[in-house]
Parts: C-alpha cells; sequence; structure tokens
C-alpha cells in the first residue's frame, strides 16, 4: 500500500485517525517537497507519479484517502464552528446555573 500517501496507513481505526489539520499540513509539506524538486524534473515526476499510484492502490483497498484541500478546509471549518457554538451553550448554561443560585439566595434572605 501506500504508507506515506496521505490519510492512508494501516490505521484506518477511529481512534488512530489523523485529524484534518495534520493532514492538510502532510499535504502542504509534498506539495512544498514537489514544489523543490521541480514538477518537471524526473525525481519531482517521478515523486508525483509514487504519491499518485500509493493514493490510487489504497482506494483500490478500500482505505479514504483524505487528499482534498477544500474538503479537509471544510472540516476544520465545520469542526471550529461546532466547538464554538457548544462553548456558548456551555457559557449559557453556567450562566443560568449563576443566575438561579443567586435567586435562591436572594429568596432565603427575604
Amino acid at each position: 500500500g501506500g504508507e506515506d500517501v496521505i490519510g492512508g496507513g494501516k490505521n484506518k481505526d477511529k481512534k488512530y485517525r489523523e485529524k484534518p489539520e495534520a493532514l492538510l499540513k502532510k499535504i502542504e509539506a509534498k506539495q512544498k517537497k514537489l514544489e523543490e524538486l521541480g514538477e518537471n524534473t524526473s525525481e519531482g515526476k517521478k515523486f508525483k507519479d509514487r504519491q499518485t499510484w500509493g493514493s490510487v492502490i489504497d482506494r483500490a483497498q478500500g482505505v479514504k484517502v483524505k487528499d482534498d484541500v477544500s474538503l479537509l478546509n471544510k472540516t476544520i471549518k465545520r469542526k471550529q464552528k461546532q466547538k464554538d457554538t457548544s462553548r456558548e451553550k456551555w457559557q449559557k448554561r453556567a450562566e443560568t446555573l449563576e443566575n438561579n443560585r443567586t435567586k435562591k439566595i436572594k429568596d432565603r434572605q427575604e
């Protein structure tokens, strides 16, 4: 298979899945390496072919290859939005709890 292919490999288990941020960094690193080698040079072509074939083989084996930059960016954005909404909900919960607490204290004092 393509162990060095982005998103592929043996660890398909959810516990070991790579985060989209890490996958994006890997893609950028591979693109940078390709630029350094030069796309039109023999080494650059060899590198690109190896990446392409590795991902093709992984896809044929049923591994989900996550190498689409736009989809990874969407995923990162969606997860960040979920975190933000969750944070807001939690703050609201804590606020209402505090308000109820102070209300009860006032009622006791009266």
